[in-house]
C-alpha cells in the first residue's frame, strides 16, 4: 500500500512539475483584472483630454524666466540641437552615397544597400523624425524642463499615429529600393510582416509607456503587454522565414521518409504553422509554459528516434535473417531444411513482438511512465476472462500468460512435429523406400496428430482440461467439413465401379465435343481419375465431376465409331460422280477403314464455290486413338488423287460489283 501512495505522490509531483508556471508569468488573477484597469486608465485619459492645459504651459513659462540657468540650458541645448541637425543633413546623403560606391566593390549588396536605404530615408525625413527625436529625449528624460504626467501622456498617445506613418513610409521606401534583391513573392510577405511587428511595437511600446505614468496601484497590464509584444516578435520571425517553399527546399530530395515529409508540410503547412505558433506562445517566459513544451519536444523526438530505429531493426532482422533459414540458388531461394518457411514466419512475428514490447518500455519511459518489474507481472497475470476450471466449482482466470504459456505448446507441437519428421519419419522413408506421395501424407498426418497431443497438454497445464472435449468437437466439426469433398467422391469412386460408365483405357472427353478435358483413363483411384492426355501430360480429376458431367466415351460400346466427318469442297466443275467414286476408292484402299459399315459419301449442300462433300468412314474400336491419324492419312491420299484425276478443290469466292457513278461538272 505504502508502495503503491508513493508511486502515485511521485506522478503527482512530476505532473505537478511540467504543469507549474514560470515564476514572471502572466496570472489569471491579472488577466481577468484587465479589462476593469483599461476602463480606469480610459477615464483618466477623459480627464486628461477634457482638462485645459494653461497651466502647465504657465508652469514651464515660470520654470524657464525664474531660473537663470534653465534658459541658458535651454539655449545651449538648442544650439546643439541644430548643429546636429545640420551635421546629419550634410553627412547622411554623403554616406549613403559611399555605402553604394562600396558595395559594388566589396559585396554584401543587401546589408550594405539596406543600410544605405535606411540613411536616405532619414534624409528625406530628417526634419520631422529629429523634431520628434529632440521632442521625446527631453520629455522622456525631462533635461530641461519638468514635464506633466499629462503632456507625457498626450505626447505618447499622439506618437503612435505619426510613428505608424513613418514605419509604412519606410518600408515602402526600403521595398522600393531593395527590389532588386528580393524575390516577387518575398516582397508582399516582407511587406505585411515588417508593416504588423513595426506597428506592433509602435503601439505597445508607446501604450505601455503611457499606461505606466497613470497607473498608482499594481497592474499585471504591462506585462501582458511585453508578453504580446514577445509573442508577435516571435510569430512575426516565424512568418518571415518558415514559408512553405524553404521548407521544402530545406529538407533533402532522397529517401521515402524525406518525400513523405514534404507531402505533408505541402498539404497540412497552415496546421504546422499553427502548432509552431502555439508553441511558442506557451513556451515564451511570460506564458510561463516552457518547461511543458520541453518536455513535449523531447518526448516528441525521441518517440520518433525509437519508432524509426524500431521499423529499422525488424526490417534488418526481416531481411538479413532470411539468410539463416534460406539459401540463394540460380533459380532463386530454397529452404535450407524442412519447414523453413514456417520458421522464418514464426521468428519474424515473435522478433516483431519482442521489438514491440521494448519499443514500448522505452516509450514509456521517455513520457515519464518508468515500468517496472512489478507492473509487467501484473499485466501478465490481469484477469482478461474467468473461465470454469477442471474442479466443480473451480473458477480459473484467463490473463496474458496462460495466453501465452498455450501459444508457446502450439510453437512446441510444431518444434516437435518438425524434429520427428526429420530424424524419425525421413530414416524410415531411405530404409524402406517409400513412394513420396505416401511420405507426405504420412508426414502430415503424424504432425498433426503430434500438435493436437500438445495442444491437449497445454490446455490441461494451464486449467483448462474440461475444454479439451470442447475443443475436439470443433476439431470433429472442422474436420467434417474439411472432409466433405473427399467423402463425395469416395462415393462416386463406387458409383464408377458399379455403372461401369468408364473403364480403364477408355478415351472420354467431359462435357463438351470440343472439350480440352479429354484422354485415356489409365488410373481409378477413391479419389479421382488420372487422364492421360495425347501430349503425354495427364489429368487428375474428382470422381465427384465425372459423376455430374457428361461423357463422350468412344470405347463405352464394343465394335466400331466413325472418325469425324470431313468435309470437303469441290468445284462445280468437276464431275459429282467421279468425285464419290475417287473418295470410295481411296477409302478402300486404306485398311483401317472398315468394309462394314461401309463407308458413306454424300453431297450435303451446293456452296458458293463449289459441291460440298461429307466423307463418313468406320474403325475397329481398337484404333479409337489412332482415328486421328487415319483421317490424316486419307486427307493425303484424296489430295494426290485429285491431282490425278484433275478434280481441283473449290476456292473462296467473292463477287465485287462496281456500279458507274456520273459526275456532273457545275460551274
Amino acid at each position: 500500500m505504502k508502495q503503491q501512495i508513493d508511486v502515485v505522490t511521485t506522478k503527482l509531483e512530476a505532473l505537478g512539475g511540467i504543469w507549474q508556471r514560470a515564476a514572471g508569468a502572466v496570472t489569471w488573477e491579472g488577466i481577468k483584472s484587465t479589462i476593469p484597469e483599461l476602463q480606469f486608465f480610459w477615464e483618466d485619459l477623459v480627464n486628461i483630454f477634457s482638462q485645459p492645459s494653461v497651466q502647465d504651459v504657465s508652469l514651464w513659462f515660470r520654470q524657464l524666466f525664474t531660473s537663470l540657468s534653465i534658459l541658458l540650458n535651454l539655449l545651449f541645448i538648442a544650439l546643439l540641437l541644430i548643429a546636429l541637425y545640420f551635421l546629419l543633413a550634410v553627412t547622411l546623403p554623403l554616406t549613403s552615397k559611399v555605402l553604394v560606391k562600396k558595395q559594388k566593390k566589396y559585396g554584401w549588396q543587401l546589408f550594405v544597400n539596406s543600410v544605405a536605404t535606411l540613411l536616405q530615408f532619414f534624409h528625406d525625413h530628417l526634419l520631422d523624425i529629429f523634431i520628434w527625436a529632440s521632442l521625446f529625449v527631453i520629455i522622456r528624460y525631462g533635461l530641461i524642463l519638468e514635464i506633466g504626467v499629462r503632456a507625457k501622456v498626450i505626447f505618447y498617445l499622439l506618437s503612435i499615429p505619426y510613428l505608424c506613418y513613418i514605419a509604412r513610409a519606410f518600408i515602402l521606401f526600403y521595398i522600393e529600393n531593395n527590389k532588386k534583391f528580393i524575390s516577387g513573392t518575398f516582397q508582399a510577405r516582407l511587406s505585411k510582416v515588417l508593416q504588423f511587428f513595426l506597428f506592433s511595437t509602435i503601439i505597445i511600446y508607446f501604450f505601455r509607456e503611457a499606461f505606466l505614468i497613470t497607473t498608482y496601484g499594481r497592474s499585471e497590464i504591462p506585462t501582458i503587454l511585453l508578453a504580446i509584444y514577445s509573442i508577435i516578435t516571435r510569430a512575426s520571425l516565424v512568418f518571415l522565414i518558415m514559408t512553405k517553399e524553404l521548407i521544402i527546399d530545406a529538407l533533402p530530395s532522397r529517401g521515402k521518409i524525406w518525400n513523405f515529409a514534404k507531402e505533408q508540410i505541402d498539404h497540412y503547412y497552415n496546421l504546422f504553422l499553427v502548432v509552431i505558433i502555439a508553441l511558442i506562445i506557451m513556451s515564451d517566459p511570460f506564458v510561463g509554459y516552457g518547461r511543458l513544451v520541453s518536455v513535449v519536444l523531447q518526448g516528441a523526438f525521441w518517440t520518433i528516434l525509437i519508432i524509426v530505429t524500431f521499423w529499422w531493426l525488424q526490417r534488418s532482422l526481416k531481411q538479413y535473417s532470411a539468410y539463416i533459414f534460406f539459401v540463394e540458388t540460380g533459380e532463386g531461394l530454397k529452404e535450407r531444411f524442412s519447414y523453413a518457411k514456417t520458421w522464418y514466419a514464426l521468428f519474424i512475428v515473435l522478433s516483431f513482438a519482442i521489438l514491440i514490447g521494448v519499443t514500448a518500455l522505452f516509450l514509456a519511459k521517455t513520457w515519464g511512465y518508468p515500468v517496472s518489474f512489478e507492473s509487467i507481472r501484473d499485466f501478465f497475470n490481469f484477469e482478461i476472462v474467468p473461465v470454469r476450471g477442471d474442479a466443480p466449482g473451480e473458477i480459473i482466470s484467463v490473463t496474458p500468460r496462460s495466453i501465452m504459456v498455450l501459444i508457446a505448446f502450439i510453437f512446441g507441437g510444431f518444434f516437435i512435429a518438425s524434429m520427428f519428421n526429420r530424424y524419425v519419419l525421413d530414416r524410415i522413408y531411405n530404409l524402406l523406400q517409400v513412394d513420396m506421395g505416401v511420405q507426405n501424407t504420412v508426414s502430415r498426418i503424424s504432425s498433426y496428430f503430434i500438435v493436437i497431443i500438445i495442444v491437449v497438454i497445454g490446455l490441461s497445464r494451464v486449467g483448462l482440461g474440461n475444454w479439451i472435449p470442447y475443443a475436439l468437437g470443433f476439431l470433429a466439426v472442422g474436420f467434417a467439413f474439411a472432409i466433405k469433398g473427399p467423402a463425395d467422391d469416395f462415393v462416386a469412386y463406387f458409383i464408377i465401379l458399379v455403372e461401369r460408365s468408364i473403364k480403364i483405357g477408355d478415351y472420354i472427353r467431359l462435357d463438351r465435343i470440343d472439350s480440352e478435358v479429354s484422354g485415356v483413363v489409365r488410373k481409378i483411384t477413391p479419389r479421382s481419375v488420372i487422364l492421360r492426355k495425347k501430349n503425354s501430360y495427364n489429368l487428375i480429376i474428382p470422381n465427384s465431376k465425372i459423376t455430374k458431367s457428361y461423357i463422350l466415351n468412344w470405347n463405352y460400346a464394343r465394335g466400331y465409331l466413325a472418325f469425324e466427318d470431313m468435309k470437303i469442297v469441290v468445284s462445280y466443275d468437276a464431275d459429282p460422280i467421279e468425285v464419290k467414286d475417287v473418295f470410295l476408292k481411296v477409302l478402300e484402299e486404306n485398311s483401317a477403314i472398315l468394309k462394314s459399315p461401309q463407308p458413306i459419301i454424300r453431297i450435303t449442300n451446293f456452296a458458293l464455290n463449289g459441291y460440298q462433300f461429307m466423307v463418313r468412314g468406320y474403325v475397329s474400336s481398337s484404333n479409337v486413338l489412332n482415328q486421328w491419324d487415319i483421317c490424316s492419312d486419307i486427307r493425303f491420299a484424296v489430295t494426290q488423287a485429285f491431282k490425278k484425276h484433275g478434280i481441283k478443290l473449290a476456292v473462296p469466292v467473292c463477287d465485287v460489283k462496281l456500279e458507274s457513278v456520273e459526275i456532273k461538272k457545275t460551274k
